[in-house]
């Protein structure tokens, strides 16, 4: 290393003297020298970050792929009804993202109609519906037969202060079986993006075919795909939800959380 910069400044020294017999007033050639040689080592640098910054986003990708990927099953004493529509859910989920689930496992089912669709004006009037008023008023929610299906913790805690009854996520209901399921605003979180997949020719819907396709996307809509992409657990939570149960099932939406997911729920109304 000591060397190289003798060596350097040996030269530095030669081409100021050459330049000095010229006329030539002599620059500090030594100091853009070693500029150059600062801005090259930084150039080098910033090409290794991004190298591993591509290479981790290509990671990161991979093990989110890893872990999106799931097997759906139905709960095998679903009513037909019940059946068709968690189908329908699996079936736009592999539509716009064909590798987010291995398989999917169909049982044979009893007859039975489809989901019942309720929208009230708003939230104050879900334990009215639920509960009734005056002398028919329940104290509860029949928790023998009934439960009560909500998008996350905050929501069922919120739930359970105007409510009594079984209020489960989801997640805590997958496994299990019930004769009457209500879900409760559960298409009250997810941005339009999301929904908006159910539509055929929304842009989002476009996106996501490019993207089944192996079709280069701009740097733009490849931050927008991983927005997209978050229909992924949207679907598979559901999917789930719709399969908790038996003979019944009730979508209650409050028309503040279901304006902005009207093609999400006319494909199911």
């Amino acid at each position: 290393m000591h060397q190289e910069l003798d060596r350097k400044r040996r030269a530095n020294k030669l081409i100021s003297d050459a330049l000095a017999r010229r006329g030539v007033q002599a620059r500090n050639i030594e100091t853009k020298t070693s500029l150059r040689d600062d801005l090259g080592d930084a150039s080098r640098q910033l090409a290794s970050a991004e190298t591993k910054v591509r290479e981790a986003r290509e990671c990161l990708l991979e093990l989110q792929k890893r872990f999106l990927v799931m097997s759906l099953r139905f709960n095998y004493r679903c009513k037909a009804g019940i059946a068709a529509t968690a189908s329908s859910v699996s079936q736009l989920l592999l539509e716009r993202f064909p590798r987010a689930a291995d398989f999917i496992q169909e049982e044979t089912t009893t007859p039975g109609s489809k989901p019942l669709f309720v929208r009230l004006p708003s939230n104050s009037l879900l334990s009215l519906y639920l509960l009734g008023k005056g002398d028919s008023q329940l104290p509860a929610v029949d928790p023998t037969c009934t439960a009560l299906l909500v998008r996350n913790d905050r929501a069922r805690n919120d739930l359970r202060k105007r409510i009594q009854g079984l209020i489960l996520t989801p997640a805590e209901a997958k496994g299990l079986e019930f004769d009457l399921v209500i879900l409760v605003n559960l298409f009250s979180s997810g941005s339009d993006e999301i929904w908006d997949l159910a539509d055929d020719e929304s842009s989002s819907t476009q996106l996501a075919r490019a993207d089944a396709n192996q079709e280069d996307l701009a740097s733009a809509d490849k931050a927008r795909l991983w927005r997209i992409a978050l229909a992924i657990p949207e679907f598979k939570t559901l999917y789930v939800a719709i399969s908790r149960a038996r003979s019944g099932c009730v979508f209650l939406e409050t028309e503040s959380s279901s304006t902005s997911r009207q093609s999400m729920l006319q494909r199911h109304t």
